[in-house]
């Protein structure tokens, strides 16, 4: 999905956070992939831009801002956008995870709800995180 430089000024308005060139072309990035993306994958995306340090501290303010979020992965940790940003209108924390097995992308099913737990132990869950995995459509109409 393609994103106009002035709504990732606006995005990162509505979240608090400082616009730079940085913040705006790593937000771009996001929305030009369909799955959860790595350090390594921004920087490829990225080129030689930006040092490896500005783009750990630009992951670590989305993270914070909730622009992003961590997606369960084996390895290097992925991120994808937050519920909020991925779909319009969905905004709960909760969704599953689903991994292909053959291209090893990570998607966020944000239009999937997850069970719902009745817990009244001693744990107070703040956030779910469910992993399913199998075979994308991509892979899936390429065999």
């Amino acid at each position: 999905m393609e994103i106009s430089e002035e709504q990732c000024y606006e995005i990162l308005t509505q979240h608090s956070v400082r616009k730079t060139e940085t913040r705006v072309q790593v937000l771009e990035v996001f929305f030009e992939y369909a799955y959860a993306l790595a350090h390594s994958d921004i920087e490829k995306a990225l080129g030689d831009s930006f040092d490896r340090v500005t783009l750990y501290r630009t992951l670590h303010t989305f993270e914070q801002a909730g622009i992003i979020h961590e997606v369960p992965s084996q390895g290097e940790p992925k991120f994808g956008l937050g519920p909020l940003l991925a779909v319009q209108g969905n905004n709960h924390d909760q969704h599953i995870n689903f991994t292909c097995q053959m291209c090893k992308q990570t998607f966020c099913l944000e239009n999937i709800t997850p069970p719902q737990l009745d817990y009244s132990g001693d744990y107070t869950i703040t956030s779910l995180s469910i992993t399913a995995k199998g075979i994308c459509k991509t892979c899936k109409e390429k065999n």
